[in-house]
């Protein structure tokens, strides 16, 4: 049931984006809305991020809307291609809807991989000097103190 009211979400977002504004000003919040409006709806990650590459590609601008803007910017950017202006500009726009999904379904790690991260972490209690631990800190300490102070006094009668 829940798949069905996604896709329907989506439907709808689709049908409705056309009278929506496209600039880039907007793409975020265009993404944005959709991601919210499938999570209203309880759609996993799983079944929301079967439909962020469909979602994308609606967005695309159409092959004459690219040209018609290439050739109107084509003497502010000349060291562009009309391929590499299109390229950029879906680039932009995947960016956008990328992180405007992940911000709405934030990614959930696993407990193996958060047992990785928190490994070089000091444990509560355990102080840290510089990035070292208590014990490192002492050890270092120990050889440091090993040498014989540098007397300044000496070393002004010296010069």
């Amino acid at each position: 049931m829940t798949t069905d009211l996604v896709k329907l979400v989506y439907e709808r977002w689709c049908a409705n984006l056309r009278n929506k504004d496209k600039s880039k000003d907007y793409v975020y919040s265009n993404f944005y809305e959709l991601f919210e409006e499938m999570k209203r709806a309880e759609a996993s990650f799983e079944v929301a991020y079967i439909y962020l590459d469909p979602a994308i590609r609606n967005h695309y601008p159409s092959i004459s809307l690219i040209k018609g803007l290439y050739k109107s910017r084509t003497k502010m950017q000349k060291h562009h291609t009309e391929q590499e202006f299109a390229g950029n500009w879906r680039q932009l726009i995947k960016d956008m809807a990328t992180n405007a999904f992940y911000d709405v379904y934030p990614l959930q790690l696993k407990e193996a991989e958060v047992a990785e991260e928190d490994e070089g972490k000091p444990k509560d209690g355990e102080a840290r000097f510089g990035g070292w631990s208590a014990a490192e800190y002492k050890l270092q300490r120990e050889h440091a103190d090993s040498f014989q102070p540098i007397d300044f006094s000496k070393i002004k009668e010296r010069v």
